[in-house]
């Protein structure tokens, strides 16, 4: 299953951080929220270690972005993946869970 957030999506109008656009995604929860920007995802039962976050196509370390990659400006991102499950055969290893792909808005 896979669910889309767009800019024009009302609960991500209001968006302070990237992270926070995604507040509206059924399944989809974050640890780490005291903190600006940095979150992780914790999708069907798996913690950052079990989702895969990408941006524009470009995978995402925790251990070197820190928090998966969630210091994105909102006003930047035109959209955001949410991909349930298993996705291996599309996105490659690391997620089990299932993959939150941002996609930035460039000139």
């Amino acid at each position: 299953m896979v669910s889309v957030v767009t800019n024009d999506t009302p609960w991500s109008q209001n968006a302070v951080t990237s992270a926070g656009m995604l507040k509206g995604v059924a399944g989809l929860s974050q640890t780490g929220a005291g903190r600006t920007n940095g979150q992780t995802f914790n999708l069907r039962g798996y913690d950052k270690s079990g989702v895969l976050v990408l941006v524009d196509g470009i995978r995402q370390l925790s251990d070197m972005a820190k928090s998966s990659g969630t210091y994105l400006d909102p006003a930047l991102v035109k959209r955001i993946e949410v991909v349930r499950g298993p996705n291996s055969s599309l996105y490659g290893s690391g997620g089990l869970g299932g993959v939150v792909d941002f996609r930035n808005c460039f000139l």
